[in-house]
């Protein structure tokens, strides 16, 4: 069975190959299992809901309803853009190889599509 932290570092691996797409915090100072990451010229409320089969969020749970940049994106320096577009995934120890591969190719297809739609 994979640890999560594996997991976590198989996902980024994969979600680093998209074009402009960049971890938010520290790398070395986060917890596994979440991941903050933005995809620039994308919005990040766009690309979760271009995934309805992809638990993800835009925000914490108690500004859910709400679309403004992440105060806790804010105080780590990252700009409003930037948080406008950044999405936050998390595994937990059920999480599978399977659900990583398949996470990271929707992810990359969605990212593709918004951004062609955009252009």
């Amino acid at each position: 069975m994979k640890r999560v932290r594996d997991l976590d570092l198989r996902l980024y691996m994969h979600l680093s190959e998209i074009e402009e797409c960049v971890l938010n915090g520290n790398q070395d100072m986060r917890i596994p299992g979440i991941l903050n990451m933005a995809f620039s010229n994308v919005s990040a409320e766009s690309l979760m809901l271009s995934m309805p089969s992809v638990a993800v969020s835009t925000g914490s749970a108690c500004t859910s309803a709400e679309v403004k940049p992440s105060h806790v994106l804010l105080a780590l320096g990252i700009d409003e853009e930037t948080s406008l577009s950044s999405v936050r995934f998390s595994l937990g120890r059920y999480t599978t190889i399977d659900e990583i591969d398949a996470v990271a190719h929707q992810v990359r297809s969605s990212v593709s599509a918004l951004r062609r739609i955009a252009a």
